[in-house]
């Protein structure tokens, strides 16, 4: 997953069974692109809905969907985030 505001890359998350990497080289299946910097903090950290943002055209996601729902749902106060057994 890449986050990037504007035309800037920010940075490169990349999951594994290992855990979470940053890394602004890596490839992404899906880039979250935000107008603002405030605008990816408020729906990464769940203080707006992301579905707000991108209804208002503040957000969008490029690559893959259905994994940008998944990733996006991640980021939600209160989801637990453990793998099923």
């Amino acid at each position: 997953m890449a986050i990037a505001t504007g035309n800037t890359r920010l940075t490169a998350l990349g999951v594994t069974d290992q855990g979470v990497t940053f890394d602004s080289a890596l490839e992404a299946d899906v880039t979250f692109v935000f107008d603002t910097a405030e605008t990816a903090l408020a729906v990464l950290t769940g203080r707006e809905d992301p579905m707000a943002a991108f209804l208002d055209g503040r957000f969008r996601s490029d690559g893959h969907l259905p994994l940008a729902f998944v990733l996006l749902g991640l980021f939600r106060p209160g989801v637990d985030a453990t793998a099923p057994p």
